[in-house]
Formats: structure tokens, C-alpha cells, sequence
């Protein structure tokens, strides 16, 4: 019932949103003022909420025998465990898993498309490999490193560049 409106009330009150528009120095004392209100009544219902749940847990541990409050105790503890320790390494464990078993065997890459956001996206620090490094002879062939033979793409557009600016001045000229 609380677990929205709180944490948006809170947030409206204590973040301070950007003014992106040149302020006057009247103008900028008024917006530090609004900004420092804001914070201090973001905090003072921080502190209220804080007061009132402690004041209930009071109530609470008074009212009912220390085996009551023990069970609570314990019921709030493991809750937090498995919200922070257990369930974020048994997710990991299921995406590790996945991740090993797709590297190794192809025949499980369906689990890698039906779970694409487990992959890593980072960039790779490091330099890229560099293609290696062509000589090109008269004719438009190239030589790579190793031997084989490579089509130059830059001079054969500038052949067929050239080719077809012939035909365009040809087409020009009939309309003269």
C-alpha cells in the first residue's frame, strides 16, 4: 500500500531537476531556496516514516511474548538474505550455466536467443586486430601478406566513375 506513493513523494521532494534556462541572481536565489525547502521537507517525512515504524515495532514487541517477536525477527532476516544473497547468486549460477553451456555445445543455442540479455555487451578494452596490409600493383590487383591475389573495390569504382562520365557527356550533348 505504501511501497509506491513513498518512494515518488520522496523522490519529487529531494531530487533537484536541472534549470536549463539563464537565471537572473534573484531568480537563482529563489530556485537555491525552492531546492533547499524541498530537502528539508523530503527529509523531515523521511524521518517521520522512520519514527512511526519504529514507534509500531515498539508496540509490537510489547504486546506479544519474545518467541512472537524472535519469529518476526528471523521471518525479516531471511527475507533480506534471500532478497540480497541468495536469489541474485542463484540467478547468476542460471545465467553462468546457460552462458558455459552455449559456448560449448551449438546444439544449445536456442537458450542464448530465447535469453539475449544474459550475454556480456561490453566493449572489449584492448586494440582491434587490424586487417593486414595491402600492395597494390598497376593493374588493380593487390597482393596481400599472404600471397593471394585482391581485387582493389576503390579502383574499380574509379574505372566505372570514369566509364560513365563519358556516357552522361555523350547524353548531355544531345539535348544542345
Amino acid at each position: 500500500m505504501l511501497a509506491v506513493p513513498l518512494p515518488l513523494i520522496l523522490l519529487a521532494l529531494i531530487r533537484k531537476i536541472p534549470v536549463l534556462e539563464k537565471l537572473n541572481d534573484w531568480e537563482k536565489r529563489r530556485q537555491l531556496w525552492m531546492w533547499r525547502v524541498q530537502t528539508n521537507v523530503g527529509w523531515l517525512v523521511l524521518f517521520s516514516i522512520h519514527l512511526f515504524i519504529i514507534y509500531w515495532l515498539t508496540i509490537f514487541s510489547n504486546n506479544f511474548s519474545m518467541e512472537v517477536f524472535m519469529k518476526w525477527g528471523n521471518a525479516a532476516v531471511q527475507s533480506l538474505f534471500h532478497r540480497f544473497v541468495s536469489a541474485p547468486v542463484l540467478r547468476g549460477g542460471v545465467f553462468a550455466i546457460i552462458l558455459i553451456v552455449g559456448k560449448q555445445f551449438s546444439s544449445m543455442d536456442h537458450l542464448l536467443v530465447f535469453f539475449p540479455h544474459i550475454m556480456p555487451t561490453d566493449k572489449l578494452a584492448g586494440k582491434p586486430e587490424q586487417p593486414p596490409e595491402i600492395e597494390q600493383d598497376e593493374g588493380g590487383l593487390a597482393e596481400s601478406s599472404d600471397g593471394d591475389d585482391v581485387v582493389d573495390d576503390q579502383a574499380l569504382e574509379e574505372e566505372e566513375d570514369d566509364a560513365g562520365d563519358d556516357d552522361m557527356a555523350g547524353d548531355f550533348a544531345d539535348f544542345s
